[in-house]
């Protein structure tokens, strides 16, 4: 386990220069990665040496889920990283 945030954690990205990473928090409970439509929070965490800071920021609220940050999308200077949010149709 990386964190402990109560959260079903998926998708964590180290930044290019190993100081942060960024990943998908899921409501808890829920089952896979793989629905698109459910209130996700994008969440920071500062390294500390290779290990991991205790606590964590809430970065984005947002409809989401597979395909957020699939890819490691931080820009090379670590300081921006790209993700995708869903509109839920009516």
């Amino acid at each position: 386990m990386v964190v402990s945030d109560g959260l079903e954690d998926w998708f964590p990205h180290i930044s290019p220069d190993g100081k942060k990473m960024v990943y998908i928090g899921y409501p808890a409970g829920t089952p896979t990665h793989n629905p698109r439509t459910v209130q996700i929070e994008l969440k920071l965490v500062a390294t500390n040496y290779g290990g991991m800071a205790a606590s964590q920021k809430t970065l984005v609220k947002a409809i989401g889920g597979q395909g957020t940050i699939n890819v490691n999308s931080w820009a090379p200077d670590s300081m921006r990283f790209a993700y995708v949010v869903y509109e839920v149709l009516p």
